[in-house]
């Protein structure tokens, strides 16, 4: 069976064992009907939740939200996500996709757990890949180590580029260093065992702009935008070491700067689902 592309799904309905190890599939029109077919895993690094422009979505408004998350372990998911998305695309009903109600003072944005999983863990394919192996996160990030003075953190090159960000630094020492974190990137293949595509969300904030389409007297997201999470660290120096290199780990990071204006017309930009 053909792989679909991003750009004909409608709805990815959670996970399904393969033999290749563990096989996303979504919903992807065909003629008149709805059929279930595997997508590929990286489909989660780069594609969106759903494609508005298909039917049923190119129907509803097209709209942005932005949003401000506190503590991203305080969200609630929606006890039925099936039954939530059926209502739009009855093909649906049986998904196992989570979905994770943010509130915001224009209501409500409804995030599928896809787009958290990004944010969070699957900043690369190579990370995806370790992500989704068992005991791969044991394997590629060592348990921080305190040297007194300082505290020694380990990662493998497979999760770092050779030039990795302060932002990548801050979250592989965060995963060495943190049982909250790494009990939330091990719940995404907890998770997928148990053919849900969902996980379980760590103590850190998270700013940014929603893009999607708006049913159910709020916002279901097909994108996030301009995304900024933030977690706490030690004020003790870090260092991180990546293969034979040594990292200075940014104890913080600066406000990201929030042009709303450029952030607003990025999303206007791509459109409502019946622009």
């Amino acid at each position: 069976m053909s792989m679909a592309t991003s750009s004909s799904v409608g709805w990815v309905v959670g996970w399904a064992r393969a033999r290749s190890g563990m096989e996303l599939r979504a919903l992807v029109p065909e003629g008149l009907r709805w059929a279930e077919v595997p997508v590929l895993r990286d489909f989660l690094l780069t594609s969106r939740s759903f494609e508005p422009s298909l039917s049923p979505f190119k129907r509803l408004v097209g709209s942005n939200l932005k949003f401000d998350i506190g503590d991203m372990s305080n969200l609630s998911a929606l006890i039925e996500p099936g039954r939530f998305i059926g209502h739009i695309l009855p093909a649906a009903r049986r998904s196992e996709h989570a979905v994770y109600i943010v509130d915001t003072e224009q209501g409500p944005i409804y995030v599928p757990a896809m787009l958290l999983i990004r944010a969070l863990w699957y900043w690369s394919k190579r990370a995806g890949s370790i992500l989704m192996t068992p005991n791969g996160l044991d394997i590629h990030v060592s348990a921080a180590k305190d040297r007194g003075d300082f505290i020694e953190c380990s990662a493998s090159r497979k999760l770092a580029s050779s030039q990795p960000s302060d932002l990548l630094l801050r979250r592989l020492a965060w995963l060495s260093l943190c049982d909250d974190a790494r009990r939330s990137w091990t719940s995404v293949l907890r998770h997928a065992h148990q053919g849900r595509l969902g996980l379980t969300l760590p103590k850190a904030s998270i700013q940014g702009w929603a893009w999607g389409v708006e049913m159910h007297g709020g916002l279901l997201a097909a994108e996030l935008m301009s995304v900024d999470i933030r977690f706490e660290l030690p004020t003790t120096p870090m260092m991180l070491r990546i293969g034979t290199a040594i990292y200075d780990v940014p104890t913080w990071m600066p406000q990201v700067a929030s042009d709303v204006h450029h952030a607003a017309s990025q999303l206007q930009f791509r459109g409502g689902a019946n622009g």
